[in-house]
């Protein structure tokens, strides 16, 4: 569903506030601005300079000097709300790269095979993600983006059942109210929501926590050029539990590469140099230690710590004010090392537009429309929580919840890994990058197929690479 600019406003209301300009608060004021005179976008940082060093995030995204790829179920939901957006990330310097045809991926002990394929996205840093899309939202003409300002409190209407609006301190510390007939909390995962909540009675909210334990480690490097290297990403991704470490080294704009090294339970990678290509040497394969091993980075190595995974469960709230809702970490905050973050947090923004689309079309108000959205954003979590968490928790050291059936899920799990089925290959993309649902990995056809292999043990071996074929 996509915005347009000259669509009739006022649909909804006068006024709309998202606290938050991170991507998923830029994609919600893009979704608003379909339905409301204004949409004021309040952001804690200093105003951004688009076009600046690339190793440069923001003050409030600290993950943000890291690696993010877009999954394909997210990207189609930016090219819907800004369409032609994909020349802009290429004209700025993203590399389109196709799944899994560019990307070379050890997993499950093996590498996994290549074909054409045709789920297309983009890797790129952070900043250039965020800078294009920005200036799509600076460029719609009811959209302000106020910068050095934080929201300090949400206003109650005098029946205490909606909010009205959000208390701010501005750049000179003064308080004051932006009046607002809706508000979207994109804040991330230390949002005033939910605490706010609490004190006001609506609380308290149930939280899930599944403990990971997980840092890593990001630098960027020029590499050589290299004729055989036929490949725009390469992933090692450790096998639980007796692998913790993993990386990844992506082509990124300016002909630099990203790399990333991670660890699980204590085993973190440094931030040295030495210890930094001394981690890398000791992944499964040695593949992205020999791409590095003679390089020097060309910008500092910064690390981050990612203690749990988080996910809040707003759908089971009986009671919440009208005219707020949270989005994104918000709601749940994913693993970072699965990249699944942005595109999950896009399909909860494709669900607020379904959801205000229909109250426009019926004329309806906004009353009561955060329980079904609610309800929709905890369905989008779901399938991306629990593909990161079936990974996590092969590892005994990950706190959370095993349900009953984990051990089968395991079992047909390991087995799906393994399989040399081009079409089980491209079907677990399909579901990896949010396009399709797990269930589709369930079918008998697909059963069939995974099954194949029959009582052969292959877990104890590597499978060769199958290489890029059509």
């Amino acid at each position: 569903m996509s915005s347009n600019p000259q669509k009739t406003r006022h649909l909804l209301g006068q006024s709309a506030v998202v606290v938050g300009a991170g991507i998923i608060g830029l994609l919600s004021a893009c979704v608003l601005s379909d339905y409301f005179d204004h949409v004021v976008i309040l952001d804690k940082d200093d105003a951004q300079e688009d076009g600046g060093p690339i190793f440069q995030a923001r003050k409030n995204a600290p993950q943000g000097h890291h690696l993010h790829i877009l999954l394909s179920g997210g990207s189609q939901i930016i090219e819907d709300l800004f369409p032609g957006i994909d020349k802009d990330f290429t004209q700025a310097g993203a590399q389109q790269i196709y799944f899994p045809r560019d990307i070379r991926w050890f997993i499950s002990n093996r590498w996994f095979p290549r074909h054409r394929g045709e789920l297309k996205t983009f890797i790129q840093t952070r900043p250039l993600l965020e800078a294009v899309i920005r200036a799509r939202v600076r460029a719609l003409p009811n959209v302000t983006l106020k910068s050095s300002t934080r929201v300090i409190d949400y206003r109650l209407g005098p029946d205490g059942q909606a909010v009205t609006g959000v208390s701010v301190l501005d750049s000179d510390a003064v308080r004051r109210v932006i009046d607002s007939d809706f508000v979207v909390d994109a804040g991330g995962r230390g949002a005033l929501l939910t605490k706010w909540l609490e004190r006001q009675t609506f609380g308290p909210l149930r939280e899930t926590l599944m403990g990971i334990d997980l840092a890593y480690a990001t630098t960027f490097f020029d590499l050589p050029p290299d004729p055989d290297r036929d490949w725009k990403m390469l992933v090692c991704h450790p096998e639980a539990p007796q692998q913790k470490t993993g990386g990844v080294i992506s082509s990124v704009e300016n002909g630099h590469w990203h790399v990333t090294l991670a660890g699980y339970h204590k085993d973190h990678a440094p931030t040295d140099i030495e210890g930094f290509k001394a981690y890398a040497a000791r992944l499964p394969v040695p593949d992205l230690y020999e791409q590095i091993k003679d390089l020097t980075p060309i910008a500092p190595i910064r690390s981050y710590y990612f203690p749990a995974s988080l996910r809040r469960h707003f759908d089971e709230m009986q009671e919440l004010p009208d005219g707020l809702v949270g989005i994104g970490d918000v709601i749940g905050s994913l693993n970072p090392a699965f990249g699944q973050g942005i595109s999950n947090g896009a399909l909860q923004v494709d669900a607020l537009h379904r959801h205000l689309a229909k109250r426009a079309e019926r004329r309806e108000g906004l009353a009561g429309l955060q329980f079904p959205y609610y309800a929709e954003a905890t369905k989008a979590i779901d399938p991306a929580w629990n593909m990161a968490g079936s990974e996590n928790l092969r590892d005994p050291l990950t706190t959370g919840h095993r349900p009953w059936h984990f051990a089968l899920s395991q079992w047909y799990s390991n087995r799906l890994l393994k399989s040399p089925d081009v079409h089980v290959v491209e079907q677990f993309f399909r579901v990896m990058h949010l396009v399709d649902p797990p269930s589709s990995l369930m079918t008998p056809d697909m059963i069939r197929r995974v099954l194949k292999v029959g009582r052969m043990d292959i877990g104890a071996r590597r499978v060769p690479e199958a290489g890029v074929h059509t």
